[in-house]
């Protein structure tokens, strides 16, 4: 059985601490959480800082509100935490419930879930074509590790 550890939020500046007691402990994953529109640490920007800070645990969003942001960005940025820490990140991916969150990114909170349809099958085109890129010259992200998308 896997045990994660889910962050608190409310002192981003001890997740650090948090971080290396977990892997200490044994935990095998550290999430956060995402929202636009709440007091906590940007969830993507956090957990690098937490894979340069750690050797084996698993980090991952729950859940990253993925209608929020632009696709391609999105692809670049989790496929460049997943590199950086080696193949330990984990996207938990989902549309967001919170009409805040939606009303503050321009995204209409009725069409979340074909958002976030079309976000999945446009990632994974992104990720496969930078699988299938040859040339330093070809414009394709770097894409995740463990190759599962």
């Amino acid at each position: 059985m896997d045990i994660g550890l889910g962050l608190p939020i409310s002192a981003p500046a001890r997740l650090l601490d948090w971080a290396t007691a977990a892997e200490a402990r044994g935990f095998d994953s550290l999430a956060l959480l995402d929202r636009l529109t709440f007091d906590n640490p940007e969830p993507l920007t956090a957990l690098a800082v937490l894979a340069g800070a750690t050797t084996r645990i698993r980090l991952q969003t729950e859940v990253l509100l993925g209608p929020l942001r632009e696709t391609a960005l999105l692809a670049k940025q989790v496929a460049t935490l997943d590199r950086m820490s080696a193949g330990r990140f984990v996207l938990g991916i989902g549309v967001g419930g919170r009409d805040d969150d939606h009303v503050a990114a321009g995204t209409p909170i009725g069409q979340r879930g074909r958002l976030l349809d079309a976000q999945l099958t446009a990632l994974r085109e992104i990720w496969r074509a930078s699988r299938t890129a040859g040339r330093r010259s070809d414009p394709a992200p770097p894409r995740p590790e463990g190759h599962r998308c």
